[in-house]
């Protein structure tokens, strides 16, 4: 049983090796996780923040505000029957951390996620649009390639979970200028 676990820096897997994720300082509430199914399950998902954290690979990283996702990627076998049969998916939003911007916490008040499976390099696109309060809300379109079950760009990190890739999960960083906005969203079919 082998689990991705993608925070909006960097992925579990660097140069290599294995990165060590930790909360560090006091717990964030139990209220700060929330999933979709059990996690024996192959269609199992998670999501969370935990406001202090660190990533541990030679050396260690402290990071703030720690958006993650958890979950098992759909298989490799399964990523080549989508691609064979050309799919296109559409997804809808299932749940999602608050964004933060400036360590404020804002409102994700959309999101979309689209995969197209017809090529070797199938495409993901994603769209956010994020509210912080006073201002404008805030939309960024986001797409990137890839052969597996994992996606990974300048300002995005994903993964296709679960049976016939039903669920899909990302963390998102995206510096607009006027502060970097971080948050995960989680998608089903």
């Amino acid at each position: 049983m082998e689990y991705v676990f993608r925070g909006q820096d960097q992925d579990n897997n660097v140069a290599g090796g294995f990165s060590k994720w930790s909360e560090t300082g006091t717990p964030g509430p139990v209220s700060d996780f929330k999933s979709i199914g059990n996690v024996s399950d192959a269609n199992f998902i998670g999501w969370g923040t935990w406001v202090a954290g660190q990533r541990e690979y030679l050396g260690t990283v402290m990071l703030n505000h720690v958006h993650y996702i958890a979950g098992r990627p759909t298989s490799s076998t399964e990523i080549a029957a989508l691609r064979s049969a050309s799919a296109s998916a559409t997804y809808t939003l299932a749940g999602n951390t608050a964004p933060i911007k400036g360590g404020v916490a804002g409102t994700l008040t959309a999101a979309s996620l689209t995969v197209n499976f017809s090529s070797v390099n199938y495409v993901v696109n994603a769209s956010f649009t994020t509210s912080f309060a006073p201002g404008t809300p805030i939309t960024e379109t986001i797409t990137v390639t890839t052969t597996s079950a994992t996606f990974s760009g300048s300002d995005i990190r994903g993964a296709l979970i679960g049976t016939k890739a039903g669920l899909a999960g990302l963390t998102y960083a995206k510096d607009l200028g006027s502060g970097l906005i971080t948050g995960a969203a989680v998608f089903q079919k």
